[in-house]
């Protein structure tokens, strides 16, 4: 009995990708005996494609599993590269980076992981209210779990590891330096899946956030949003902004 053998070429572990269209994921089959291998990629923020929802795994049956890309959503991505004997003929191990012929039900637990960050910031709600600013940001599916106790519908867990955070600023218009910023902490966020926008579209997967203003901070503010790397956040960030000013003009 033979051992599949594995490695992940592409991405690099800890490989930072800002604003990319698709990452590269390029694999290598070691020497084997085996001949009908089934081949999986996945993530632990996988999000299935608009036109296959039932698919789990990050490569299609169009997809070369050795060299193909792939849109991957915001967050801190564990890969895991697998390979299944479809004959049963080759002993499966923990292969390449993770590898084994299911995705493993604790990442963190893998000796030699494949982590990659992909950084891409969407603003998708600014408003400024009494002594508050209500503001929600993009986020991946897999942050949320269900929970009906909880007051969205959700707990909000971006699991481990987590190598990103949200920057909010609020920068009066005309001026450069801001005149609030937030960083805040995952137990400051709230997840939810939006607001429908049609009885079959419940919105994108979001953060809230709704810090508090003084009474007299009434704007006009310009409001950006930072997703950035925690340990390289100069280096490493995306930046949008909300297309409007929020709040009143002066005056």
């Amino acid at each position: 009995m033979s051992v599949i053998e594995l490695a992940i070429h592409e991405p690099q572990h800890q490989q930072r990708f800002v604003e990319p269209d698709a990452v590269r994921l390029s694999g290598q089959v070691e020497d084997t005996d085996a001949d009908d291998l089934h081949l999986e990629w996945y993530s632990s923020l996988h999000e299935p494609d608009a036109d296959a929802p039932e698919r789990t795994t990050l490569n299609g049956a169009d997809d070369d599993p050795l060299d193909f890309s792939r849109h991957l959503p915001l967050g801190t991505h564990v890969l895991t590269f697998t390979a299944r004997d479809a004959q049963e003929l080759a002993e499966v191990t923990r292969a390449g980076m993770t590898g084994g012929a299911d995705p493993p039900d604790d990442p963190g637990l893998l000796a030699s992981p494949c982590v990659v960050t992909v950084l891409r910031a969407e603003v998708v709600e600014a408003a400024l209210e009494t002594s508050a600013v209500r503001l929600a940001a993009r986020a991946p599916a897999g942050w949320g779990t269900p929970d009906d106790d909880a007051a969205s519908g959700y707990t909000l867990d971006p699991g481990e590891p987590n190598t990103i955070a949200l920057r909010w600023m609020l920068t009066l218009a005309g001026e450069e330096t801001p005149a609030f910023t937030w960083t805040p902490n995952v137990d400051e966020l709230e997840f939810d899946v939006g607001t429908p926008h049609e009885d079959d579209d419940p919105g994108p997967p979001r953060v809230r956030f709704t810090p508090s203003v003084p009474p007299d901070a009434t704007g006009p503010y310009r409001v950006t949003l930072r997703i950035e790397d925690v340990e390289d956040p100069e280096r490493w960030h995306s930046d949008a902004e909300w297309p409007e000013l929020i709040g009143a003009e002066e005056g």
